[in-house]
């Protein structure tokens, strides 16, 4: 992480993608030491232009304490919002709300009439997410051009002071 850590100083990354996988959370999932270790390695601004990728997500519907399968939309919801709540602790900030993206790569995943793959509700993913990426890129941009950096913080012990989250800007929630 060092070596990744002196590399990212020279040249920040425009997009940072965290991948977790849809069907693998469950009740005993505790990322919070890997989202402090990353904060404290690279610092409370590498998680402003992060996008949350959730793969998996055409996968089997996990049963809940009835037995039936859960509701899709609820599961990512509660996982997604975990998620961001492992991250505002780690930042010591709930400003912060991160883009997140559903994706699904199986060979056996159900795809359109033009071939590309499609998530549950029928959308093909791919091309949202290029656009998602692109649009974190630019947002990035934009803040640095506007020197953003000045408007906000994550703590008033903050010794860096990093630029605005681009989720200020743009707001998607899940991608479904």
């Amino acid at each position: 992480m060092q070596e990744i850590r002196s590399f990212i100083r020279k040249s920040p990354p425009d997009v940072v993608l965290y991948f977790e996988r849809l069907d693998l959370t469950g009740r005993n999932y505790n990322e919070y030491p890997l989202f402090k270790l990353i904060t404290e390695v690279f610092g409370s601004s590498i998680w402003f232009s992060t996008v949350l990728v959730m793969t998996h997500a055409s996968s089997p519907l996990p049963e809940g304490a009835d037995g039936y399968p859960v509701n899709y939309e609820a599961l990512v919801h509660y996982w997604t919002n975990m998620i961001q709540h492992y991250i505002h602790q780690a930042v010591s900030s709930t400003q912060l709300d991160n883009p997140v993206i559903l994706v699904e790569n199986h060979p056996m995943c159900k795809t359109n009439n033009k071939g590309e793959k499609v998530l549950r509700s029928g959308q093909a993913w791919i091309s949202r997410f290029l656009l998602l990426c692109t649009a974190t890129k630019v947002l990035g941009e934009a803040n640095s051009l506007l020197k953003f950096q000045d408007s906000f913080q994550l703590t008033p012990a903050s010794n860096r002071v990093p630029s605005m989250p681009i989720s200020s800007l743009h707001s998607l929630g899940p991608i479904l």
